[in-house]
């Protein structure tokens, strides 16, 4: 389901066909995704059963919406050639334009002509059931990357931003599956919206997405953007592949309001840590005052003992 089918539209035109081209119906491509892979036909001419033919070949990818048994979209082409008038003109040859005028175009009559491919179907197989991703993606490849806008120093508060580029073969834009970035701690993000941009490479949808991703860190010191997986299907190898970009660790620095915050706790820290000290000195006297105190003391105890106090107290 979902995987490219490439098919050919031929026409094959030995009446002169004009003003034409293959269209198909809006109820015929209810239940698939069709993309024209050529702007113009591929034009050739072959000899067949003595007859020159011009073929005209329209080419067109078309991505299944369902499985099980589908209705392959008919073509039908609308258009006119040129029936020669009833009489001719002997003095000019048919090939030739008189003045410009195609005569047989002007005296001729335009006759309808109206065609379609015959019915088909198809069987298309259904999502295998060991698909563990909400996205499938059948592909026959896919590549993921990411690169910083600016890889210079990261700040706290200051916005920097992931460029993550998305390129698949066999998948259109309109089917490109939402990528959600996983959260990362210490960052807020915010995700724009993706530039998209298809090509036809060797007759394969190549589309690209761009994604901006906005991170703008919280905090200081080394934080990780988790790493990012996309599960596909290789339609080549009948696989389930994973494509990632690996995890990465950046280092944010603190922006100046931040530094000037930790200064003044540092400052503050300090102050917290010579206060104790003060309390210690006081409490214990150096020896100059232990000295003077002494001193004090002894001159206390002569006073006492003249008056006769102290002679027992001091025994």
């Amino acid at each position: 389901m979902q995987q490219q089918v490439t098919f050919f539209v031929h026409i094959y035109d030995s009446i002169g066909l004009q003003n034409g081209a293959p269209t198909i119906s809006n109820e015929a491509q209810k239940d698939w995704v069709i993309v024209p892979l050529t702007n113009k036909p591929i034009v050739r001419q072959e000899t067949i059963n003595h007859k020159r033919m011009n073929i005209e070949t329209y080419v067109f990818a078309a991505f299944p919406q369902k499985s099980g048994k589908l209705e392959v979209p008919q073509v039908s082409f609308e258009g006119f050639y040129v029936k020669d008038a009833a009489f001719d003109f002997p003095n000019f040859d048919d090939d030739i334009n008189f003045f410009g005028v195609n005569f047989h175009n002007v005296f001729g009559q335009q006759v309808p002509v109206r065609m379609k491919t015959k019915a088909e179907t198809i069987n298309v197989r259904p999502i295998p059931a060991n698909s563990l991703s909400a996205s499938w993606m059948p592909l026959n490849d896919l590549e993921i990357s990411a690169k910083w806008v600016e890889k210079s120093k990261f700040k706290t508060g200051e916005a920097v931003t992931r460029i993550i580029t998305l390129k698949t073969t066999g998948l259109t834009e309109s089917m490109l599956p939402k990528i959600t970035f996983p959260d990362a701690e210490g960052f807020r993000q915010y995700p724009e919206k993706p530039i998209t941009s298809e090509q036809i490479v060797n007759g394969k949808i190549v589309t690209t997405a761009t994604f901006n991703n906005v991170y703008i860190p919280q905090k200081s010191g080394k934080l990780t953007i988790p790493a990012l997986r996309m599960q596909w299907f290789d339609v080549d190898t009948q696989k389930l592949q994973i494509s990632s970009i690996a995890e990465e660790t950046v280092d944010i620095q603190p922006n100046e309001e931040e530094l000037s915050a930790k200064q003044e706790v540092a400052l503050l820290d300090n102050k917290k840590t010579e206060t104790p000290n003060a309390e210690i000195s006081s409490a214990n006297p150096s020896a100059t005052e232990s000295s003077t105190l002494t001193q004090d003391v002894n001159s206390l105890k002569s006073s006492l003992i003249n008056f006769g106090i102290a002679q027992k107290a001091f025994i």
